[in-house]
């Protein structure tokens, strides 16, 4: 019998014609579905029959191969019968048997696509990296209002300077960017019901927040005054954000690297800010808390891809950058309640590229 081909269904019609005396009395006919003519059962089945005594037996096989890619070309390979005429209504049968076959395998295949892309997917993953554990320590959810009460105190305790329009564009930039962040990492929380998303997006909630005390310390108008989740004033932000949401929804994976990714972009964009835009006391220090605050959460990201047996290749910082920072351990400090406390910030400043 022919080799399989792994791109055809196959029929295969046996049918065993017995013979008594000088009649036929009995026609018996095997119909077989199968996607491989090699599979034991089938070979067994045919190998048994052709053992039959052949006085007494006359074989006739009808091969039906039916393409997957395009059900309506139908084509039979007749073995040894040349009556096809005969079997038109067993080849009718068949193909109604064939496209019904055809249809539930489909459909499995597409349960199989909608539970490997499933948000359930994740219910039991319960990886925690050290990152995130100090996250909740140190920016838990019960303590945001804190939080926000220090980011006020602190800023408004510094001196007021006069700001350049490098600053004012800082300012605005940065007030949107880490909304996106937020924004990007609830619609993966959405997705996926992984906490990471969820921990994360609370920080980059604060981090908004303080560029927001700042605008209003210096009565600029808001950019996200009215803020929607997910829509920017800023057009190039917009259009990152859409890029994001839309590679962070193919898998869990994807939105992982999406995560490690904003964290790239943030500390490349706050290392320019912080080294050629601003010089006011209030910005540098904020931004500084920042920057921090993204070092550690591309340490989280990059703990949760290495636990999923991936790496991760910085697109925006350097590698070099990148392997500091991830090698280093969780750098610890809520800057902006040390600042009203009249304590330094202890975090190791690693700019260099």
């Amino acid at each position: 019998m022919e080799t399989s081909n792994p791109q055809f269904i196959y029929l295969v019609l046996y049918r065993r014609t017995l013979i008594k005396g000088n009649r036929q009395n009995t026609n018996i006919t095997y119909l077989y579905f199968n996607h491989d003519l090699k599979q034991p059962k089938l070979r067994n089945r045919l190998e048994d029959a052709e053992n039959q005594p052949q006085e007494n037996i006359t074989h006739n096989y009808y091969n039906i191969v039916i393409s997957k890619n395009d059900i309506q070309h139908i084509f039979a390979a007749l073995f040894t019968h040349k009556k096809l005429y005969q079997m038109k209504k067993l080849i009718f049968r068949m193909l109604i048997v064939t496209v019904a076959a055809t249809v539930s395998l489909l459909m499995v295949q597409c349960n199989k696509t909608e539970d490997t892309n499933s948000p359930t997917q994740n219910a039991d993953y319960k990886f925690v990296s050290v990152a995130e554990k100090e996250i909740l320590i140190e920016e838990g959810t019960d303590d945001i209002g804190d939080i926000i009460e220090c980011i006020y105190t602190c800023i408004n305790s510094m001196p007021v300077g006069e700001l350049s329009e490098s600053e004012i564009a800082t300012l605005n930039y940065v007030r949107e960017e880490e909304l996106l962040a937020h924004d990007v990492y609830v619609s993966m929380y959405e997705l996926y019901n992984v906490p990471v998303f969820n921990n994360i997006s609370n920080s980059e909630f604060i981090h908004s927040t303080a560029m927001k005390a700042i605008i209003e310390k210096y009565e600029l108008p808001d950019p996200a005054a009215n803020h929607e989740h997910g829509v920017f004033v800023n057009p190039g932000i917009q259009e990152l954000y859409d890029a994001l949401v839309e590679q962070g929804s193919a898998s869990f994976q994807d939105a992982l690297i999406v995560g490690a990714t904003i964290e790239d972009v943030d500390i490349w964009d706050l290392i320019e800010h912080l080294e050629n835009d601003v010089d006011n006391q209030d910005i540098i220090y904020a931004l500084e808390q920042l920057y921090r605050g993204s070092r550690n959460h591309i340490r989280a990201y990059t703990a949760h891809l290495t636990f999923q047996g991936m790496t991760y290749t910085p697109q925006y910082i350097s590698q070099e950058l990148y392997d500091e920072i991830v090698s280093t351990s969780w750098e610890t400090g809520n800057g902006f309640c040390l600042c009203q406390l009249g304590q330094s910030d202890t975090t190791e400043d690693i700019r260099t590229e």
